[in-house]
């Protein structure tokens, strides 16, 4: 069960679509009617899940539930009697009218020891409807493999969310330089994620676009203050360098390897002012 269970989750890159599967894993592995995976985010002491395709994820307090228990303790539970029980959260079942009556939790750990998340499974469904040490072992096991994969999600996220945050202060710096704001970057960004949206583009063409749109201009890096800078009607020979900005931007950019860079050097590239015909160029 858990060799199926590897050969689909490793081929899954989405971290929430991750997390289903994993929870799957354990629910299968132990009998248990429901499971839940949960992530720690330890700057906002937090439990973030992902419970089932087609909802978005819940984010509870370390403070709250079984969940927030284990993590916060780093030890597991067995629970026969949730009610009886002063850690258990009844909120949760009086709105789905659902009815918790065993519950199995314990920590995942990332490699280093720490607590990296939660696997919370309810409600045995085989046996005497009561977890065991054996469901425990049994937990532990997709836990540990829960963590590597979990680990390695979370790397690449924090490598993606670091070089979004590289292109935006890049784009800034650009925008800067030319007595542009933020504010423009950020409405190019929008303009290009309405515009793949109004075109049908999926969901991850749509997000690329709007993330490597802000690099559009990041030639004018090269280009010097006297032209940037001028406020009268740039001369013939101003107006050709200027235009070189496009092409300077697709230099920087065109040998990275990376599919946002790369994108955003073809943007920048293929991407023109728009001019009023008098030598100003009319801004969004």
């Amino acid at each position: 069960m858990i060799f199926s269970y590897i050969a689909r989750i490793a081929g899954e890159r989405d971290i929430d679509r991750q997390l289903i599967l994993l929870a799957d894993m354990g629910r299968d592995l132990i009998g248990a009617d429901r499971c839940t995976v949960w992530l720690l985010n330890p700057k906002t002491e937090t439990l973030r899940s992902k419970v089932a395709h087609g909802m978005d994820p819940i984010t509870i307090p370390m403070s709250q539930g079984i969940a927030g228990w284990v993590a916060t303790h780093d030890e597991p539970l067995i629970i026969d009697d949730p009610y009886n029980d002063d850690r258990f959260d009844k909120e949760v079942d009086k709105r789905t009218g659902y009815r918790t009556k065993s519950i199995l939790a314990l920590p995942i750990r990332d490699s280093h020891g720490m607590v990296l998340g939660v696997y919370q499974a309810i409600n045995k469904m085989t046996g005497a409807g009561r977890f065991t040490s054996t469901d425990e072992e049994r937990l532990l096991l997709a836990a540990t493999y829960a963590s590597r994969t979990l680990e390695s999600s979370i790397l690449q996220e924090e490598i993606e969310a670091t070089q979004r945050e590289v292109i935006f202060i890049m784009s800034a710096i650009g925008e800067e330089r030319s007595k542009e704001t933020g504010d423009h970057v950020k409405r190019v960004a929008e303009y290009c994620r309405l515009f793949a949206e109004k075109l049908g583009l999926g969901k991850g063409e749509t997000t690329l676009l709007k993330l490597a749109a802000p690099m559009h201009d990041i030639g004018k890096i090269a280009i010097p203050d006297r032209i940037l800078m001028k406020e009268e009607k740039l001369d013939a020979e101003e107006w050709e360098k200027m235009k070189t900005h496009t092409t300077i931007g697709y230099g920087i950019l065109k040998n990275y390897d990376h599919r946002l860079l790369k994108s955003a050097g073809i943007i920048a590239y293929q991407h023109h002012e728009r001019w009023d015909g008098s030598g100003y160029p009319c801004k969004l």
